[in-house]
């Protein structure tokens, strides 16, 4: 009988993962891919809009850009309000129905709203169509351009029409067909509205709006049809009450979206009244900044983690489990970027806008400790979202707002511009709180054993002392002490490469070469 080689397989060099690790790290390995799909869809959607705000700026100037603002906003506006939060109550509806084996209930709900969002569109449609004079009287100061103001009416439709068709697709969890919707949709919309601005001038900003919104429904509509969901036929009866339950639930989250989208207007406001509208533009360049990360990691925690957490919420240990997870691996990813910001903060306002706004350094430190506790804020958020408690979201985001407003004009006269960068970092951090100290326990995350609380709070403690000594050192510090934030960098690398098995991997390769 020959000998036993010494000589063992690689396989067999790392020690044995249970089956728990082993679905976590397929868990986490899943949410770092999604993360990285999303941010970069994000990344190239905002390099499509920034040549798109190019042309607009070649061909009308400073005015046309300030045209395309005031009419994107209007159309935010009465989309919000008559969206009835149908996208995040159809997410949810159509996660929850995901795992079954002949999705005959996704098909259902995915028939619901299609229909429901004709409904609300249209309204919205004849909403801008009947507030056009209006709206070009009082937002546009020019009672003549009514009829390029209904024609936007058209764009509110064809969102709400988007809005059912992204909803299976984010439901479903496919987040690179999602990131590809966008991306065709941005580079389509881009493609149509660049002759209209050019041939047309100022004239097409209007055309141009509601042609990118007919792009990305177009997209929309072609990589739906693609699913080959099986077709039902519902009863008037029964889709009424599916369209009930999801306006129902979807309410609260519209009241939300419409104080959120309010509050900016209420903040410019109070500062510009207090201080100056030079002031004003140092706030909004560090609020630009501090936001662009944050914008990343939430759009990646929001499109992949809601509807993960919608499809486990029956199992409150998996659901548990993920929630831990997702948030542990969203404050790992933010946190090196955000320690990069506070180091760098007057180099980064000064190549972003100009060394004038350099002076903006204090106040984008600040923002950056709120972007933090906002990636923990977000996802308290979707977990109460995913749980069907929109009720009780719909109180904890209008309690956050009237803290922030009262903190706000309280602190502005008093500290200037700084004041509102202390209001919105004192009032993120209490809403943290409040959501930990009411949810943590029945989420697992103030469990001793969870590595997630851990992280958060020291990293917010490395935060806090890190944007101090930064402040004191002066504007000096950015390229001298570059140490720090690529310390935290590489912890939290190594923590994302254990947590997703690649660390494990790697080791065995290089057992395996030697």
């Amino acid at each position: 009988m020959p000998a036993p080689s010494s000589i063992q397989p690689a396989n067999n060099l790392a020690p044995a993962l249970s089956v728990g690790a082993r679905g976590r790290q397929a868990e986490s390995k899943d949410i770092l891919k999604s993360t990285v799909i999303v941010s970069l869809s994000s990344i190239i959607v905002m390099a499509v809009g920034l040549v798109r705000t190019k042309v607009i700026a070649l061909v009308s100037g400073p005015p046309g850009v300030g045209l395309f603002g005031l009419m994107s906003g209007w159309v935010e506006i009465i989309a919000i309000l008559t969206s009835f939060g149908l996208g995040t109550s159809g997410i949810r509806r159509i996660a929850q129905y995901s795992g079954a084996p002949d999705q005959i209930e996704v098909s259902k709900v995915a028939s619901t709203l299609k229909v429901t969002t004709w409904a609300t569109g249209g309204v919205g449609c004849l909403l801008m169509i009947g507030f056009s004079h209006p709206a070009a009287t009082w937002v546009l100061k020019a009672p003549g351009a009514s009829l390029s103001v209904a024609i936007l009416g058209l764009t509110i439709l064809f969102r709400a029409l988007t809005t059912a068709y992204t909803c299976v697709i984010q439901g479903l969890r496919r987040i690179t067909d999602l990131a590809i919707i966008n991306i065709l949709g941005a580079v389509v919309g881009t493609l149509l509205t660049i002759p209209l601005l050019v041939f047309c001038g100022p004239y097409g900003i209007p055309l141009a709006i509601v042609a990118g919104g007919f792009a990305t429904l177009a997209v929309a509509a072609w990589y739906t049809r693609r699913l080959d969901l099986p077709s039902t036929t519902i009863p008037w009866r029964e889709r009424i009450i599916e369209a009930g339950g999801l306006i129902r639930f979807g309410a609260p989250v519209m009241l939300s979206a419409v104080i959120g989208a309010v509050y900016p207007n209420i903040e410019r406001l109070a500062i510009t009244r207090s201080t100056s509208l030079a002031a004003l533009g140092q706030y909004q360049a560090a609020s630009s900044i501090s936001t662009m990360l944050a914008t990343f990691v939430l759009t990646a925690l929001s499109t992949d983690f809601y509807p993960r957490l919608a499809s486990q919420v029956r199992e409150p240990s998996a659901f548990n489990a993920s929630f831990n997870q997702q948030l542990r691996m969203s404050v790992l990813l933010a946190f090196p970027g955000l320690m990069f910001i506070l180091g760098l903060a007057p180099h980064l306002l000064s190549l972003l806008y100009t060394t004038s706004f350099i002076e903006a350094a204090g106040i984008l430190r600040l923002l950056a400790v709120a972007v933090f506790a906002r990636v923990l804020v977000s996802g308290f958020r979707l977990a109460l979202l995913a749980q069907g408690r929109s009720s009780l979201y719909l109180a904890y985001e209008s309690t956050f707002t009237l803290l922030n407003a009262g903190l706000l004009f309280w602190l502005v006269p008093r500290w200037g511009v700084l004041g509102a960068a202390w209001a919105l970092t004192l009032a993120t951090l209490a809403y943290a709180g409040l959501l930990i100290l009411a949810h943590g326990r029945s989420l697992g995350f103030c469990s001793r054993t969870n590595p997630a609380i851990w992280e958060f709070l020291v990293g917010m403690g490395l935060l806090m002392a890190w944007a101090s000594w930064c402040h004191q050192s002066g504007s000096g510090v950015g390229f001298v002490s570059l140490g720090t934030p690529m310390a935290a960098a590489a912890y939290a690398i190594r923590i994302l490469l254990r947590e997703t098995g690649y660390s494990a991997q790697l080791k065995l390769k290089n057992t395996s070469f030697e």
